[in-house]
């Protein structure tokens, strides 16, 4: 009964331990490898205003979706994330009371999507996959390719495109999140 006991709780605590912290989401800029996830230890979802006023805002969805919008343009849906490690242990600086981030999106715009026919070549098309993100691919041509077929290879776990690179800032005593410093959002700290 002790051990049936013990059993029960090994594998309550071993799965509340396995789905407590999401995974990293690898993206791919200019060849570099980052990770990126949607979720820190403080409520970074919501709309950010630009100085108090409607427009441009910034719209962070909890499912990594949402709308970026410049001055003085319409807003863009987008794909985001916080930088990472692989582990899904953001990467920040500390400040005095502070804290800042690298936030990283792509707006669906920018996107080109590319579905893969095999692993040597490549077709372009214009749909999402079934997880709703793109992949661009470099073409590989078949009968002069002379790079290894390590270097063809294809992540699938790896989501492709045009990222941008935002300062997001978190201002602990203001209790105020800012995304490139000047549209911002007012937060209460979860409790622990």
């Amino acid at each position: 009964m002790k051990s049936l006991n013990l059993y029960l709780i090994l594998t309550i605590l071993f799965a509340t331990n396995t789905y407590a912290q999401k995974k990293a989401i690898s993206i791919t800029v200019n060849d570099k490898e980052h990770f990126i996830k949607t979720d820190i230890k403080y409520p970074i979802t919501g709309t950010y205003l630009f100085e108090g006023t409607k427009e441009p805002i910034v719209q962070l969805n909890p499912n990594g979706t949402g709308i970026f919008q410049l001055h003085d343009q319409a807003p863009k849906s987008m794909t985001w994330g916080i930088e990472c490690s692989k582990q899904g242990i953001p990467i920040f600086k500390e400040g005095f009371s502070s804290a800042v981030y690298s936030l990283w999106y792509k707006t669906d715009e920018s996107d080109k999507a590319f579905k893969i026919i095999d692993t040597t070549t490549v077709e372009e098309a214009n749909s999402m996959d079934e997880f709703g993100q793109y992949e661009e691919t470099p073409e590989i041509e078949t009968a002069e390719a002379t790079t290894s077929s390590k270097e063809k290879e294809i992540n699938p776990n790896t989501i492709y495109g045009d990222w941008n690179e935002v300062q997001f800032s978190i201002h602990f005593k203001k209790k105020k999140m800012y995304i490139l410093g000047e549209r911002s959002k007012d937060y209460e700290e979860k409790p622990q």
